[in-house]
């Protein structure tokens, strides 16, 4: 059984977590190579036909429990790391959730193109009851199976771009239907710092707009100002060019089901270190809406 880890860096865009959504490729069983992850799949996509049920877990077939685990440790896309999170279970069996859980169905969830859905719930029902017994396996079966109809849902209104109206009706959707369908336990132990970090959003004076140039009558220069001038402008479209390109790829990153929120937001911080000195960098998270690097 693999190690429980690592914190989760609160993320702005938390509730883009739930575009973790789309129709995941299904293989015959995990003994067999991993696949590459799947493209990125538009939100209002639906994930595949329900998985086991809690009730079927615990009283079904045998579980394949050591060939599972082996084959994450051995074979999976996760192969060499510790599982994210943990189980929010006490030694007693009793169930106090909180984001920590969120990070770990997150993470397992981005073996759902490798693996099938039955397998997973399997193994998290195998790995729990030893842990802590039947009554700690069934809560946390129960908020699993409940994560996964959130995953499922096809939301009306997004979370990109910086309309805050829009954002405002987006935040208050995901509120809706994530206590209906977590409840409000569940659902404020796993989404209350993306809520409230987007209300915070929502809250925060308007960017000020970018400056603009002065028309400048270029007959009337001499040459070195006019070279200063076209360095300038050079200067200005390659940032807009690099801007606009991270733009797009975070926004495909967001997107993305295969990805955790972990790994996201590791993969938007090294797309921004590799594409701009620290000193853009900074400007570039503003521009963007993301929340700043950790130190």
């Amino acid at each position: 059984m693999l190690e429980m880890g690592r914190s989760l860096q609160a993320m702005l865009w938390g509730c883009g977590a739930l575009l973790l959504v789309g129709g995941w490729a299904w293989v015959s069983s995990p003994e067999a190579p991993s696949p590459a992850p799947p493209q990125p799949e538009r939100a209002a996509q639906r994930l595949p036909a329900p998985p086991l049920a809690p009730a079927q877990a615990l009283a079904g077939a045998p579980l394949p429990a050591a060939q599972f685990v082996r084959w994450l440790d051995q074979q999976s896309s996760l192969r060499g790391a510790e599982l994210d999170g943990s189980w929010d279970v006490d030694g007693q069996g009793r169930f106090h959730p909180t984001v920590a859980l969120r990070r770990r169905f997150d993470q397992l969830l981005t073996l759902a193109g490798e693996t099938r859905l039955e397998r997973i719930t399997a193994f998290i029902e195998h790995d729990v009851r030893e842990l802590v017994g039947a009554d700690g396996a069934l809560a946390v079966l129960d908020a699993w199976q409940r994560y996964l109809e959130l995953q499922r849902y096809a939301w009306r209104t997004g979370v990109q771009g910086t309309d805050r109206a829009a954002l405002a009706a987006a935040l208050a959707e995901r509120q809706q239907v994530r206590r209906r369908i977590l409840g409000p336990a569940l659902a404020q132990a796993f989404f209350a710092d993306d809520e409230a970090q987007l209300q915070d959003l929502i809250r925060s004076p308007a960017a000020p707009p970018e400056a603009q140039t002065t028309a400048i009558d270029r007959n009337k220069l001499e040459p070195d100002a006019l070279a200063r001038l076209q360095a300038e402008e050079a200067a200005w479209a390659d940032w807009q060019r690099r801007l606009d390109a991270a733009r797009r790829e975070i926004e495909a990153l967001r997107a993305a089901p295969h990805l955790s929120a972990a790994q996201r937001d590791d993969a938007i911080a090294r797309l921004i270190a590799q594409r701009f000195d620290a000193r853009e960098a900074v400007r570039v998270r503003a521009l963007l809406h993301l929340a700043p690097a950790s130190s």
